[in-house]
């Protein structure tokens, strides 16, 4: 009985040790870099303490083109960063009749995010992410403000592996933008949509 113990002691310590050694080969070869697009979505700009006579805002859609890149340190945890550009258009609508000639105005605005994001992996073709998100304002038409500063990312994907190291996913995501600015005008940039990722492993 001890001896039959010993032995499947021995045989679950060698499967244990063959799955480490599996999940270091993926340690050494998963990385991927390739290139995204967002949009499909709704974008709002959110004013905090709207005073009388204060023009409100709706968003008017938006684009996004990016180059991403993901470090997979085991089979269910990696690491994702890289550079976006997004470009805004915001509808600014008069409170009063005389607020900007009693028109609605277009505001577009751009920016260049930086995601520092955990993504979590699990039954294969699902995972999610999130993190932070360094925005950096490049211009605008100075009525949203400047939206510089650090927002949040929170999303959940689908991806399909294939076997020549091509990866495909579509990653469903919100993004707070400027919850730590040093815009004085309060206002936070809420952004929903859907990013599209074609990756390619580098081994």
């Amino acid at each position: 009985m001890k001896r039959l113990l010993l032995l499947l002691i021995c045989i679950l310590q060698l499967n244990t040790l063959k799955t480490l050694a599996t999940d270091g080969e993926v340690f050494k070869k998963k990385f991927q870099v390739g290139v995204t697009f967002s949009s499909l979505g709704s974008v709002d700009l959110i004013a905090q303490g709207k005073t009388m006579g204060g023009p409100g805002y709706s968003g008017d859609g938006f684009i996004t083109y990016g180059i991403s890149g993901i470090y997979q340190i085991t089979r269910t945890l990696g690491f994702e960063s890289g550079i976006e550009y997004s470009e805004y258009k915001i509808i600014i609508e008069p409170y009063l009749p005389l607020i900007y000639h009693g028109t609605s105005t277009v505001s577009r605005s751009s920016l260049v995010n930086i995601p520092l994001t955990v993504r979590f992996s699990f039954l294969k073709y699902i995972f999610l992410n999130g993190g932070c998100i360094i925005d950096l304002g490049t211009s605008g038409s100075g009525r949203i403000g400047d939206k510089s500063g650090l927002g949040i990312l929170l999303g959940t994907g689908f991806k399909y592996d294939f076997k020549k190291g091509i990866s495909l996913f579509i990653n469903p995501y919100t993004k707070i933008h400027s919850l730590i600015s040093s815009d004085k005008s309060g206002q936070k940039l809420l952004e929903a949509g859907f990013r599209f990722g074609l990756l390619f492993r580098i081994d």
